[in-house]
């Protein structure tokens, strides 16, 4: 529900005073707009702490109406309402966020089911939009070369180069079934792009294995065979970096040098990486037209699988 409040109301009172505060009160100028939920470990970004939600205010009949509130049990309708007077909203994801009626592709904020805090993160809202940004490369500004800590965590700028983080990657994608979209452009300008129909990676204790990558279709490939298509060949491999240090994660490559956290294959780097030294070392050995280690542009983002769009 959706009420324009004075903010003078402390956010600590009980839910009964509160909410009879709320109704009989005199409106002042300069009120704004509260979004009243329910209370799980509301985000920072939210600015507000409210105790409990009022539940039953839909219900009630007695009280005098300022500003015409607008109660609403649909969720999409209060983000609307929330959107067009210039409240912040927070979203489960990119998707959720595309399918309330934002098309910018730019940073939000969200609040996973999973998690007491929301984060920042990049959506790319073309392609059917509501695709959750984790990974992307534009002119080598950001050194990929990090221990495992930074790569759990995540680094970099969400509108420029940045990795979101592990943890954050092992979450979302094992809450629901998720797709991957990896989009390459070569220094030459011209694009390619590969979708699996399916990724998930496994928790820190087994190194951000590489769990799950389904069936790929794109441009970014010339083979026939789809094992050998990028992300395909790196499948149950773990999550390794080369930074030294003292890590069951860390390796090694051999034969070939490169840089960064990936799903190396072993003894050597794979037929993928996209988090190598810039530019020489980011390659995607399918890339068709000789291109393979010819990428300026790298961009990985995830979304979920029920998307009909």
């Amino acid at each position: 529900m959706v009420w324009p409040v004075k903010t003078r109301f402390p956010l600590n009172r009980p839910y009964l005073e509160f909410s009879k505060d709320l109704l009989y009160a005199e409106p002042l100028d300069g009120i704004k707009f509260r979004w009243i939920v329910n209370k799980r470990g509301l985000c920072h970004c939210t600015k507000m702490q409210l105790g409990g939600a009022i539940l039953d205010l839909s219900n009630m009949t007695d009280f005098i109406v300022f500003d015409e509130p607008m109660v609403s049990a649909d969720r999409t309708t209060v983000q609307r309402f929330l959107r067009d007077h210039g409240a912040g909203v927070t979203y489960t994801d990119c998707l959720d966020a595309y399918n309330a009626g934002f098309n910018e592709s730019k940073v939000y904020s969200i609040l996973p089911s999973w998690s007491n805090n929301c984060f920042d993160v990049f959506c790319n809202m073309s392609d059917g939009g509501g695709w959750t940004v984790f990974q992307r490369r534009v002119d080598g500004s950001v050194d990929f070369n990090r221990s495992r800590t930074d790569y759990r965590n995540g680094f970099g700028q969400l509108e420029h180069e940045f990795w979101l983080g592990n943890e954050k990657l092992y979450r979302l994608t094992n809450h629901g079934e998720y797709q991957l979209r990896i989009d390459l452009v070569s220094s030459e300008g011209k694009p390619y792009y590969a979708k699996y129909d399916f990724f998930r990676i496994n928790n820190e204790s087994d190194c951000y294995r590489l769990s799950g990558i389904g069936k790929y279709n794109g441009t970014a490939v010339n083979s026939s065979d789809p094992k050998e298509v990028g992300m395909s060949a790196h499948l149950n491999q773990t999550f390794k970096h080369t930074f030294p240090e003292n890590s069951a994660c860390n390796f090694t490559c051999t034969g070939v040098t490169c840089e960064g956290g990936w799903w190396f294959l072993e003894p050597f780097c794979g037929n993928s990486n996209l988090n190598g030294k810039y530019p020489d070392e980011v390659f995607w050995k399918t890339l068709p037209g000789g291109n393979t280690n010819n990428i300026s542009f790298t961009e990985m983002s995830i979304k979920p699988n029920n998307d009909t769009n």
